[in-house]
Parts: C-alpha cells; structure tokens; sequence
C-alpha cells in the first residue's frame, strides 16, 4: 500500500502547570466514548490508546495497529483540564479505508477530522480508581466524552451496555437503575456539554432528577469493573 503523511500544524505555544501526575505515567486504552450524543465502541484488534509525554507538551492519540496517530501540543494543563493549541494527523499508509472510517469519532473528540482539525479546547479531565487499575474520563468543549482504561482491554472485563435498564426515558422525576449480572457502585450525571451534574457513589435502584432542568443528559454507570454511558431525557 503507498504510504503517505499528512501533517497539519497550528501555532505553536506551550506552557504546563501543575497537573495529575497519573496522566504521564499511564498508557491510556481506549475503552468507549460518546461523540454528538450517540455512544460507539472500536474493535479490540485497533488497540487505541492515549499517552501524554512527561513533560505534559503533547498528547499522543494512537491506533498502533496500523501506525496512525494524532499529535496535540498542549498550551496549558492543571488538575482539572487541558487545552490544545495544535493538532496533526500523520499517516503511514498501512490504514485500510474501513479502519480509518472506524477511528474518525476517536479523534473527533480531541479536533475537527478530518477538516480544520481544530480542537475542540477546553478539555475536563478525571482519574478514578476501578478495582486494580484506573480510569480516566476525558470531556471536550462540545460535551463528548472519551473513556480510558490504565490496562489493555483483555485485562478488563467484558462489559456491555445492555447489562442496565434506566426507566422511564424520557423521565419527569425519577430515574430507576436495574441490573440482573452486576452491582452499580459509582452513578455520574453530565449535561449535553459534559459538565458533571450529580454524582452518586453506592448501589443506587433510583435517582431523583427533578430538579434538572428539561434536556439531554449522559448517565455514566460503573460497575464491576466497567463503565457504560446511557442518553436520558429529562421532561
């Protein structure tokens, strides 16, 4: 297959301030996002990750299966978030058209691919402690969310969405959690911009929302080692 690289730059201007120090010292692997509203997945065999360098001057999103990746130099980074002043996608050609299709929503949470690849600044960023390892849950400007995990996805357990039911949806007053396989033990609420609402910590069977204002919301349920987003509609 010919090969070929395509790189776009942006003005370059790097500062870092102080921030979580487990950003660096991870290799983050992909393990779900949701991007315009709507939740996806990648096949296992694309391994995505995600790696900040030491320094915190650029974060790497990359797909080493097939050697693609998408450079961000970092302009600032604190405990809470980051913002990017410059985004590239370089290609080695070694990318079938079906996997590159498969990974644009992976780098469409960091930048606009594949037009302008301007970020989509100000990024939230939050570590959590999941059984043995650790997850970090990135948010863009536009409220899309991306998923990590500290360990490659065969060390994690297989988790599907289906394993919850959240009812009624769309919802008044009221949201009611069940599971058969598993136990809830972390419940987090966004609004459609990605700002954290409300934040449940135990097993939770029902949640009172009514005093959320009418819209879209992304529920953000852990259990057992997994993470699942789920879209609710507050009436």
């Amino acid at each position: 297959m010919k090969k070929y690289i395509i790189i776009l730059l942006f003005l370059f201007i790097g500062t870092a301030n102080a921030q979580d120090p487990a950003l660096a010292e991870n290799i983050w692997y992909f393990d779900n996002g949701v991007l315009d509203g709507e939740a996806f997945t990648l096949p296992g065999y694309l391994m995505a990750q995600l790696e900040f360098l030491p320094d915190y001057s650029n974060l790497g999103v990359k797909h080493p299966h097939c050697e693609e990746s998408m450079a961000g130099t970092i302009d600032s980074i604190d405990m809470a978030g980051f913002s990017l002043v410059e985004a590239s996608v370089i290609l080695i050609g070694t990318c079938d058209p079906g996997e590159v299709e498969l990974m644009e929503p992976h780098y469409r949470i960091y930048a606009d691919y594949p037009n302008t690849i301007t970020p989509f600044n100000p990024f939230t960023y939050n570590i959590e402690t999941v059984d043995d390892y650790q997850q970090l849950t990135i948010t863009n400007g536009n409220g899309d969310v991306a998923v990590y995990n500290s360990v490659p996805p065969l060390a994690v357990p297989a988790f599907s969405e289906n394993i919850f039911a959240i009812y009624p949806n769309p919802t008044q007053d009221v949201l009611h959690i069940t599971s058969k396989t598993t136990t809830v033990s972390h419940v987090s609420i966004y609004d459609i911009q990605g700002k954290l609402i409300q934040t449940i910590v135990g097993n939770p069977k029902e949640i009172d929302v009514s005093l959320l204002k009418n819209g879209l919301y992304l529920v953000k349920l852990q259990a057992d080692g997994g993470t699942v987003f789920k879209k609710v509609v507050k009436e």
